[in-house]
């Protein structure tokens, strides 16, 4: 009679070479972020004054598309991250997504004026971002399983590495366009893209490994305890799901017109001389990012010192008032638009508040709503509910272009009073909603 031969479970690795593979994944993702930031937040931050003083489109059209243009980059993230989640895998349709990339803005530096490579350029920009977003930050998901001490801060890095190429970029592709021309910054923007798809196809054996072992440790029970939730509360987590994806796209509007109306009033209303030399509006829209920087660690520490003292702000509050303070910010730019100082064009400094505002409200916004959005889905679809988050910036990008075509139809003080009004109203409605939402957290909890 013979006996069954027995093989031995081949022993788990050890926990500190999980954690060594998980940070240097990490690192390799955030640098991959950077530098396509670095290459992407060039174009798209510029692209208003691109439109404007290149193409000749009026400032009301180029606001507009700008903002239409940003809305198609985020809407083609549905699709991509359903690519990602059914056919290609994260790893290689964040690569064909950054390939696209490199097309597109190469395409905008030899196209000149022509209708068709404009197109052509457009299409591989939409398309490669939309395939990127969704699956690069489904890369950092991979690294650690829900409920790791580290995958808080691990998104915390990966939105830092945003914000810093998204802070550099701007500056750096104002100041080539203005001494080399717009053709010199579209390649260079293509030549960041190159390097974040250099970076990820030499790190994506490594990166798989990483993954695959969070998968084969930590997938099944993952998908039993979320299988037992659904049992208990699918209905509210799906409502809860579409008020955060809401709040994304409230969110989405408001921000938007940082990078079409808010760039324009720099431009032509902002007095930007300084000790004889003129600051170029560029500059300004580097803004956002660096007050995102400046402020998420001071924001991180008045949060710990509330928690010390037992005030613990939820996740509907935190977005109550991030949307009170966009409407102090709008606030702020009409107050510039009502009291002038006397002379033709209003002190910057108006705008740098605005921008404060508008990051702190951006702090306790967005980066909680895609948090929340991406823990309430399921397992098997992180890809395809990451692609409707930035679904919803699309839809507010949306909304916000259709805001932008009325900026030169009326006052800035008009366009200015409707945006804050705007924001008063959607805090005061999410408001109303929160009870709601810190149940279905308190259930998930």
């Amino acid at each position: 009679m013979s006996r069954a031969v027995v093989k031995p479970k081949p022993p788990n690795p050890p926990a500190s070479e999980i954690e060594q593979d998980q940070a240097s994944g990490l690192y390799l993702v955030c640098a991959v972020e950077m530098c396509e930031r670095l290459g992407s937040a060039m174009v798209f931050c510029l692209l208003v004054l691109y439109l404007n003083e290149h193409l000749g489109l009026g400032t009301g059209w180029a606001a507009r598309t700008t903002s239409y243009l940003h809305m198609l980059s985020y809407a083609a993230a549905i699709p991509g991250g359903m690519l990602g989640d059914r056919r290609l895998g994260a790893r290689s349709a964040a690569l064909l997504g950054l390939a696209l990339l490199a097309l597109g803005y190469s395409t905008l530096a030899c196209v000149q004026r022509s209708p068709v490579g404009l197109l052509i350029a457009t299409f591989c920009a939409v398309a490669g971002s939309g395939l990127f977003k969704p699956n690069c930050t489904a890369l950092v998901g991979a690294l650690y399983e829900p409920g790791h001490p580290r995958r808080g801060k691990a998104f915390y890095w990966f939105y830092y590495a945003i914000n810093l190429g998204s802070m550099v970029a701007p500056c750096v592709g104002g100041i080539v366009r203005a001494a080399l021309g717009w053709e010199a910054m579209f390649r260079l923007a293509a030549g960041f893209i190159v390097l974040a798809w250099g970076l990820l196809a030499l790190g994506s054996s490594y990166l798989s490994n990483g993954a695959r072992r969070s998968e084969a440790t930590l997938t099944k029970p993952v998908e039993l305890l979320y299988s037992m939730s659904q049992t208990q509360a699918g209905a509210s987590r799906t409502g809860a799901l579409i008020f955060v994806l809401s709040v994304l796209a409230i969110f989405g509007a408001v921000l938007s017109q940082g990078y079409g109306t808010l760039l324009l009033w720099a431009r032509d209303d902002a007095r930007r001389s300084v000790l004889g030399y003129v600051i170029p509006p560029d500059f300004f829209a580097a803004l956002p990012a660096v007050f995102v920087l400046l402020c998420g660690p001071l924001l991180e520490s008045c949060t710990q010192a509330l928690a010390a003292r037992g005030i613990r702000i939820g996740d509907s509050q935190k977005f109550t008032l991030g949307m009170l303070l966009c409407a102090l910010a709008y606030s702020l730019m009409l107050a510039a638009s009502l009291f002038p100082s006397g002379s033709e064009q209003a002190s910057p400094l108006w705008l740098v508040g605005c921008k404060i505002a508008l990051a702190l409200g951006e702090l306790l916004g967005v980066p909680v709503a895609l948090a929340l959005a991406e823990s309430l889905a399921r397992a098997r679809t992180k890809g395809l509910t990451l692609g409707l988050s930035y679904g919803a910036h699309a839809l507010g990008f949306w909304l916000g272009g259709e805001v932008s075509a009325l900026w030169p139809r009326c006052s800035h003080a008009v366009f200015f009073a409707l945006l804050a009004g705007g924001c008063l109203g959607s805090a005061v409605m999410i408001y109303a909603q929160s009870p709601r939402l810190a149940r279905v957290l308190t259930l998930r909890q």
